[in-house]
Order: structure tokens, then sequence, then C-alpha cells
């Protein structure tokens, strides 16, 4: 599913009957959307507008229209309701121009999140009203950007017209999520993992490489896996763009000057464990690569090689990492070749 990126006001203007009055001072609402762990715009404290949460976009501005409310108010709650779980809401502190300059200051970075099934809540006057249940990744961050045009209580970032704006606000958070991700993975599956180590290292022969000045064990599993994949890839792309045990890394294959592969092979017994323990490993040489920060998305692709079969949880956790990622990544099943 594509995740979709929202930047969200934290102060209220005092509306009667979803009108915003002339004059009202705005109140900073961010404490008790933190302390409620939900984001809020205010407007129709009286009405619940969750009923509209899984109908088309027209469907809520019909309605809102047909009562009689401004066109401010229609945008914003309709981009409100349109809000998925598992979306990223940055919550601004300002939008307004600074010093002459174009400014968004972002304070928290929240994820839409379902709580018992249920995405929207409604919390009646003098509670936030139309609330979205989500986490909050990050808060009083005063992160600025010299960016524009965000002054309104709600926006949803055009991913076609404005990458860069996306990549600037919210690629850290992303990032974090990522780490979130595979230590999570980690510590659920520590106990297996440890008893799969144990279950690998008995009456197996243990081998030893330096890579980096660094001593790192190596079992012959790893080792045939290593061969027969190169084998294959030379077959496929011939010798001369497929190098082994280059900088620390496994496999790479150049097929052109601006498409690199780097490979890192794992014996583990079941695919997640391959990712977890290949994927920080693989990142590390993407960031050490001497190809500018700017074009290694476009150049380079990371691939986790492996004997184990996929299941479909797994193939569900490739798909994951692939739409959370901004590099192309995959993972490979070597099947040993009969000759």
């Amino acid at each position: 599913m594509t995740r979709n990126y929202f930047i969200l006001g934290s102060k209220y203007l005092e509306t009667i009957n979803g009108k915003v009055e002339s004059g009202s001072k705005a109140d900073d609402m961010f404490a008790e959307m933190l302390a409620n762990q939900v984001i809020s715009i205010g407007y129709l404290w009286e009405e619940d507008l969750s009923k509209f949460s899984e109908n088309p976009i027209k469907t809520i501005k019909d309605y809102l229209k047909s009562q009689g409310y401004n066109k401010g108010i229609i945008r914003n709650l309709s981009i409100f309701t349109s809000i998925n779980d598992g979306d990223l809401i940055a919550i601004k502190k300002s939008g307004f121009p600074k010093n002459g300059k174009a400014n968004l200051t972002i304070r928290a970075y929240a994820q839409a999140k379902k709580v018992g099934g249920t995405l929207f809540k409604f919390v009646p006057y003098p509670g936030l009203g139309n609330t979205i249940n989500a986490e909050f990744l990050e808060q009083n961050v005063e992160r600025e950007f010299e960016l524009g045009g965000y002054s309104q209580g709600i926006h949803k970032i055009n991913s076609k017209e404005h990458p860069d704006h996306i990549k600037q606000i919210f690629g850290e958070i992303e990032l974090k999520l990522i780490k979130n991700q595979i230590s999570h993975i980690l510590e659920t599956n520590n106990k297996s993992l440890q008893t799969q180590y144990k279950e690998q290292s008995k009456n197996v022969e243990i081998q030893t490489r330096v890579i980096e000045s660094k001593t790192i064990k190596i079992d012959p599993i790893h080792n045939k896996i290593q061969e027969e994949f190169k084998n294959q890839l030379v077959k496929f792309h011939g010798p001369s763009k497929v190098e082994m045990e280059t900088n620390g890394i496994d496999i790479i294959l150049t097929e052109a000057p601006n498409k690199i592969t780097f490979f890192e092979v794992k014996s583990d017994d079941t695919v997640s464990t391959c990712i977890e323990n290949a994927l920080g490993q693989l990142l590390r040489y993407v960031w050490k690569d001497k190809i500018p920060v700017e074009n290694k998305k476009d150049f380079i692709t990371i691939v986790v090689v492996g004997n184990a079969k996929p299941t479909i949880d797994e193939l569900n956790q490739i798909q994951f990492l692939k739409s959370l990622l901004r590099i192309e990544f995959d993972y490979k099943q070597v099947q040993e070749q009969r000759r």
C-alpha cells in the first residue's frame, strides 16, 4: 500500500457552527493531541464525520457544502478524512514566512494507526472533536525548512509534484521507522535466532576472513551459496562484470557505470533471518560507496542472497521493505544447479 504524507496545523481558531469567528485567537492544541495520542483539525465539534472516512472525498464535500460551510473548512475536513492507516503526518508549529523567507517549522511527527481496528474517533466538545488515532514518533523537534505554501490547516503533499519536499520533511523519520521495524523483528525472533545459531554451529567447521581489518567467521555453507550465485551471475552477465570480496562486499555486479548491485550472502535457515543479518551491512556498503549521495538511489540496488525459500509472511516482509526503502531492494534464493 502506498503511504501518503500530510502536514497538519496544531492551532485552532474559534468557530461557531463550523464557521471561524472574526478576530478569533488561535489556541495551541498540540499538548492535548499528544496526551490523547490522536491528531485532530477542529471544526464541527458536535458532529461525527467518521462515517465519511470509507467513502469518496466528494461525499463529505457535498455534505459540507449542503450545510453551508465555507470552502476552507470543506477543503480541510476533506483532506483530514482522507488520511489512512500508516500515513505519516508532520505536525507544524508555523507555516508562515520568517525573516522574509519561506518557512515551515515542524514540531512533531506522527503515524496514523488503528487502535482496536478503528482509525477515526469522535470525542464531542470539550474534547478534540473529530480525531484520528496516531502514534507520535517524534515530538518537540523544532525542525525548520525553507519551504513555502504550507500555511493552511492541513496539506497533503503530492508525491509526483513535490518528491523533494517529502524527502526533506520526512526523510529522517522514515529512516527511523526502518530501524524500528528491524529492531522489532530482531527482538521478536531473538530466542529463535539464538537456537538456530546453536544448531547451525554444531558439527560445522568455521572458517574466517578479514573485512576492513576485522576477522569475520564464515561457515562453509555461506561459501557454497556465494560460489553458486557468483557462477550464475557470470553465466548470465560474463566474468568481467562480476566481482567477489571487494571492500568486504560478497558480490558486486556492474551491469553499467550507473547500474550497480551489491549482494550480501547469508546462510541462515529463514529468509527473515537472512534479511535481518544482511540489511545493515548492505546499507553500510551503500553509505561508504563513492557515488554522490543524491545519485545512490538511482545507481545502486541491494540484494540479500540465501538458500532459504520465502514464506508468504516473508514475501510480505520483503514487499514492506521495498516500499519503505528509497533504494532498490530484493531477496534472491539460490538453488544449487546440477552439473
